[in-house]
């Protein structure tokens, strides 16, 4: 029986030294409050609670702890001593001797060392999570954005003091009022400039106005000729429609009168359409012109002027 017992301790300890079955480090974190002797305990595999193995060492208390961050803090130690990159925002490991490094690369150096010995000083080790890293990499970046930020502000303060206080040495005297000269030029420019576009938008809109005026003045014009014009006039503007070599209607080129004897009914409705400057449409051709601008205006589509219309009724 004391040899089973013997061969199976021999078994076991073989197994706990074997390089190539070393599983990672139990990390514990720092925020976590449970019982370290309770989780110690149950981390012990059966021969180390039965004494067959030996028991790694016991883990530290958190008055122990103190003492390691307090050494580490007082060496100022901000880089992890494996990849020389800083500690930073990443995963930061905190080892009883005192040395801190990134996760990471802590396990990645125990798979390939395959042994629990710090990289530094070659001690056998516990490891915790810490957070002061991170801490203190937030606490920079909020150092380095409010100083930027109170270094642009005092900036803008003081060449805001500059424009406002001469110097006393004459070099930069002349300097100063040479400036505050330029500026003053400037400021006249500019307001030579804005007042040359002011200026020029008045004119502008007295001109539109202008234009509006005269077309209302030519369209009362045309309303009041028609007005005195009689049947005679209309007649002599349709002989002069019907002899010309185009009696088609203008927008849809399509024949508007026949050889028929055609009326003037002003103000009247019918299959053509004479306007008072002299161009024959189609009724509903004429109509859909003048849906399709919808601007309130009336305007010929070939001469472009202000024009009544006169219905057309053919007898045959």
């Amino acid at each position: 029986m004391k040899a089973d017992l013997a061969n199976a301790a021999g078994f076991v300890e073989r197994l706990a030294n074997d390089a190539t079955l070393l599983p990672h480090t139990i990390v514990t974190d720092d925020r976590d409050d449970t019982d370290s002797s309770l989780a110690f305990h149950q981390s012990l595999s059966l021969a180390q609670q039965l004494g067959l193995v030996p028991r790694p060492p016991s883990p530290l208390a958190k008055e122990e702890w103190a003492g390691v961050r307090d050494t580490w803090r007082a060496r100022g130690d901000s880089e992890c001593a494996i990849c020389y990159e800083p500690l930073g925002k990443h995963q930061q490991v905190l080892l009883s001797c005192s040395h801190s490094f990134h996760m990471s690369c802590l396990r990645q150096f125990e798979q390939f060392a395959q042994r629990r010995q710090c990289p530094m000083c070659r001690a056998p080790y516990q490891a915790r999570r810490v957070f002061d890293a991170s801490f203190m990499y937030v606490h920079k970046c909020a150092t380095a954005i409010q100083a930027a930020a109170r270094g642009y502000l005092t900036r803008q303060r003081y060449h805001a003091l500059r424009r406002l206080v001469c110097p006393t040495d004459p070099a930069l005297r002349r300097r100063w009022v040479g400036d505050r000269v330029g500026e003053i030029g400037e400021a006249f420019d500019s307001m030579a400039v804005d007042r040359a576009r002011i200026i020029d938008a008045m004119f502008n809109e007295v001109g539109d106005a202008l234009d509006e005026q005269t077309k209302l003045l030519g369209h009362m014009e045309t309303l009041r000729r028609v007005k005195t014009m009689g049947q005679e006039e209309w007649d002599a503007l349709l002989q002069a429609a019907r002899r010309d070599v185009r009696t088609v209607c203008s927008v849809c080129l399509r024949p508007a009168l026949g050889a028929g004897r055609v009326e003037v009914a002003l103000g009247g409705e019918g299959g053509a359409t004479l306007t008072s400057c002299g161009h024959l449409f189609h009724h509903r051709c004429l109509k859909t012109v003048e849906s399709y601008l919808g601007d309130g205006t009336v305007s010929c589509p070939m001469c472009r002027q202000f024009y009544v219309r006169a219905a057309l009724l053919e007898h045959k």
